[in-house]
C-alpha cells in the first residue's frame, strides 16, 4: 500500500495523469467497481425503454453502416421522437454486434462505462488542484455509491455516464490548454465537447461552465479562453441545427417562461437528490419529485452549508455549486425523478467536499464509508436483478 500513502501532494496533470504509471489506481477502481456491479451483467430487461432500445431497434442496431444514420434519428427510431441521442444509439449498435439482444454485453459494457468516467473523477479532481489522497478516495466513494446503481445497472442508464466521460475529458482538456497553450489539447476538447453535445443537449451548460472556470482561477488566459469560447459556441449552434432538422416535433418549441415554471414546481428536487448522495436511504427508480421525503436533504443542506462558513478556496466551491446546480436544473423539467440524472451533477459536490476536508480525510473513516455505501449498493442493486 506504499503507493496509496504517497498520494499526499497536489499536482496539476490533466489527461498526462492516464499516460502515466498509474496503473495501480486504475486496477484498484477496476477491481473494485467490477466487483460490485459483476452479478450486474445477469440482470434481465426490466421493461422501462431497455426493451425498445435494444430489441425493438435490433434490426437497425445490427448493422455497422447505420452509425452514421444514428446521426440522423432520435435514439426510439420513432418519427415523433423527442430525444437526440446519437452516441447511445452508436454504442448499442457496438453492444449488438457483441452480444445480440443479450443483456450480458450491455451490462459489462455500463460497467467499464462506469470505471472510466469513475478514473476521470480522481483526475479531473487533481487537475483542479486537489491531493491525490482525497482524489482517489471521493473517486472510490462515487464509484460505489448506490444512487448510481440505476446508471450502471439499468442499460440506458449509460446515457449519463457516457456524458459524464466526454465533459469531464472536455473540462480536463480545456484546463490543460489554458495552462499550455498546446494546440492538440484544444483540439481534444472539440472533440469531447462535440461528444457530449450529442450524448445529451444538457451538455449545452458546459459553455456558462467554462466561463466560471475561467473566471475564477485562469484570468490569466483570456486570449485563449477566448478561442475555446468562440469554438465551443459555434459547435453548439451547429449541434441544434443538426437537432432540429432530426427532432421536427421539438419539445424545446416551449416558451422559456414555461421552463422556469416547470423547473421553480419541481425545485425541492433539488434538496431530494442532495439528500440522496450524503444519506442514501431510501432511494427509488422512479417517483414522482412531489412525493418524496425533503428531510434528507435539509440535513445534508445544513451540511452543506457549515462546509461552506469554514472554507478559504470558495471559488473553487463556486465551481463545485455551479456544476451541481447548472446540470441538475435541466433534470427539473420532468415530473419525474430518477437518479441517474444526478450522476454528472454529484461531480459538483466532490469539488465541495475534494477542497474542503482534504485536511480530514484519512484512509480509516475512506475505508468505512466505501464499506457501507458498497453494502447498499449491493442491498438497492437487488431491485434489478429479476427484471
Amino acid at each position: 500500500m506504499s503507493w496509496f500513502n504517497k498520494m499526499n501532494d497536489t499536482i496539476e496533470v490533466g489527461l498526462d495523469y492516464i499516460t502515466q504509471k498509474n496503473y495501480r489506481v486504475f486496477l484498484v477502481l477496476f477491481l473494485i467497481i467490477f466487483g460490485v456491479y459483476f452479478k450486474s451483467i445477469w440482470y434481465d430487461y426490466i421493461f422501462l425503454d431497455d426493451t425498445e432500445l435494444i430489441i425493438k431497434n435490433h434490426e437497425f442496431n445490427s448493422k455497422w453502416e447505420n452509425i452514421p444514420k444514428a446521426f440522423n434519428k432520435g435514439v426510439f427510431l420513432d418519427d415523433n421522437d423527442l430525444f437526440y441521442r446519437p452516441i447511445l444509439t452508436i454504442s448499442f449498435i457496438i453492444d449488438e454486434k457483441i452480444s445480440g439482444i443479450e443483456l450480458w454485453g450491455y451490462h459489462l459494457s455500463n460497467i467499464i462505462y462506469h470505471i472510466i468516467a469513475s478514473f476521470l473523477v480522481l483526475v479531473f479532481l487533481i487537475t483542479l488542484g486537489a491531493t491525490r489522497i482525497s482524489s482517489f478516495l471521493l473517486s472510490l466513494i462515487f464509484a460505489v455509491h448506490p444512487v448510481f446503481v440505476l446508471a450502471v445497472a439499468w442499460v440506458p442508464g449509460r446515457n449519463d455516464i457516457l456524458m459524464t466521460i466526454s465533459l469531464l475529458l472536455s473540462m480536463i482538456s480545456f484546463i490543460q490548454y489554458l495552462k499550455t497553450g498546446l494546440w492538440y489539447r484544444l483540439l481534444f476538447f472539440f472533440i469531447f465537447m462535440l461528444l457530449s453535445l450529442f450524448t445529451k443537449e444538457s451538455s449545452v451548460m458546459l459553455i456558462p461552465l467554462l466561463v466560471v472556470i475561467y473566471f475564477f482561477l485562469y484570468r490569466v488566459y483570456l486570449k485563449r479562453f477566448v478561442y475555446v469560447f468562440l469554438i465551443t459556441c459555434w459547435a453548439t449552434v451547429l449541434f441544434f441545427i443538426v437537432r432540429k432538422q432530426v427532432i421536427l416535433s421539438d419539445s424545446t418549441s416551449s416558451s422559456f417562461m414555461n421552463y422556469i415554471e416547470v423547473v421553480w414546481f419541481n425545485r425541492m428536487a433539488v434538496l431530494q437528490h442532495l439528500g440522496n448522495l450524503f444519506i442514501p436511504v431510501k432511494l427509488s427508480v422512479m417517483h414522482y419529485i412531489k412525493d418524496f421525503p425533503v428531510y434528507p436533504g435539509i440535513i445534508s443542506l445544513i451540511f452543506v452549508i457549515f462546509i461552506l462558513f469554514s472554507l478559504k478556496k470558495m471559488k473553487i466551491v463556486i465551481i463545485g455549486i455551479f456544476i451541481y446546480l447548472a446540470f441538475l436544473l435541466p433534470a427539473l423539467i420532468n415530473v419525474f425523478s430518477m437518479e441517474h440524472r444526478l450522476y454528472f451533477p454529484s461531480i459538483g459536490i466532490l469539488v465541495i467536499i475534494a477542497f474542503s476536508f482534504s485536511k480530514y480525510i484519512n484512509r480509516f473513516f475512506a475505508i468505512i464509508l466505501v464499506i457501507i455505501m458498497l453494502m447498499a449498493n449491493i442491498q438497492y442493486q437487488r431491485n434489478f436483478a429479476n427484471g
